[in-house]
Formats: structure tokens, C-alpha cells, sequence
């Protein structure tokens, strides 16, 4: 025996029941994000060859039910790092700062254009045949480690720019 269902397109739906689909699809995007994680997105350029470049850092995290992000740019030199022993801080803090805009709450498309910017990178390091040790550098990265993806002679990851873009316009 077999059945068959079919789905009706249901034009008809009121408001009230397409506002709660819409809030609570908005739930389950960024579901990894409670308010102990965050994570990173960084994209450095090879600006400055051997020495790196300048960076665009984008840290997401939840709070109280929202889901905000801070951006930073540090501009590079061309001059090395301290050597890993004797860094008291993160690499790239040892740039300098140019900008920093903090708290920005998140719109449903931000929030999508932080999904395909996974995505988009993943697929890239998956098909990346370079040897990684110049070139564009773009990660991203979990506060506890759940996602790590880093990429080295990486691509020019167009998502995450249009959502820096988003972020600096706010």
C-alpha cells in the first residue's frame, strides 16, 4: 500500500501566525550562539607580504536573547611579531587599531550572511589546494573551539565582506 500526501500552498495564513514562523526561524539561525560562546571571524589581506596585512575582525555573541556583533580593523605594518613566547596578547592586537564599533544588534539578513560566510569558507578550504603559509588569511573561529576553520591563500570570501559592509553602516 502506498499514501500520498500533498502540501496546499496556504495564502491565507494571518499575520500573527507568519510573525511567529519569521520569530522563531530567527531562533534557530546561530543556534551554536548561547551567552558563555562568541565567535570570530577574521580576514587578513597580504598587504604587507611576509609581514601580513591589515585585518577585519568580526566577533559574534548573545545576549539576553539578542544576537550582536563588534567589529574591529587593525591596520598592518611591516614589521614582525614578537616571537609566540613573548606575546602577552593576541597576534593581531600587536596592529594598530583603526576601528572599532561595538554592540551592533543584528538584523535576520546579517545573521544569514554570517551562515553563508561559514559555509562559503568551509567549502573554500575543502577545495583549497595552495600550500598554506601566505596570502589571504580568513578564519573563523568558536570561543570553545567547535568550529575552527582556517584558511590560508584563501579567496576574496565576498559574504563576509558585504557583511562588514552591513556592520559599519549601522
Amino acid at each position: 500500500m502506498i499514501i500520498l500526501f500533498g502540501c496546499v500552498n496556504d495564502n491565507s495564513k494571518s499575520n500573527k501566525q507568519s510573525e511567529f514562523e519569521s520569530q522563531h526561524s530567527d531562533q534557530k539561525m546561530l543556534g551554536i550562539l548561547d551567552e558563555m560562546s562568541e565567535i570570530e571571524f577574521l580576514r587578513e589581506d597580504n598587504k604587507y607580504g611576509e609581514w601580513g596585512g591589515d585585518i577585519d575582525l568580526i566577533r559574534i555573541y548573545r545576549y539576553n536573547d539578542n544576537t550582536y556583533a563588534d567589529y574591529l580593523r587593525y591596520v598592518g605594518r611591516n614589521i614582525p611579531l614578537p616571537p609566540p613566547g613573548e606575546m602577552d596578547k593576541k597576534w593581531y592586537e600587536y596592529k594598530t587599531l583603526e576601528t572599532k564599533i561595538d554592540s551592533i544588534k543584528l538584523s535576520i539578513k546579517e545573521k544569514q550572511l554570517i551562515e553563508i560566510s561559514i559555509i562559503n569558507l568551509l567549502k573554500n578550504k575543502l577545495r583549497n589546494e595552495n600550500i598554506p603559509f601566505d596570502g589571504i588569511y580568513n578564519s573563523v573561529i568558536s570561543k570553545d573551539s567547535s568550529i575552527v576553520i582556517m584558511d590560508y591563500n584563501s579567496f576574496d570570501w565576498k559574504s563576509f565582506v558585504e557583511l562588514k559592509t552591513s556592520l559599519k553602516k549601522k
